[in-house]
């Protein structure tokens, strides 16, 4: 088990967390990675979720 201060709050891990990243900045240097239009947000958030995001 794996604990983490949170600005005064305790997070206890106690199994595994996967995160997803979307990146909303235009100037990205990863063109294939930028997600500017809200549908094309809502698309890649429940394909993370699919994928087992959390």
């Amino acid at each position: 088990m794996f604990t983490l201060n949170c600005k005064g709050q305790l997070l206890v891990i106690d199994k595994p967390i996967v995160m997803g990243i979307l990146n909303t900045t235009p100037d990205s240097f990863y063109a294939g990675s930028r997600v500017a239009q809200t549908d094309a947000l809502l698309q890649r958030v429940e394909a993370m979720l699919t994928d087992g995001m959390t």
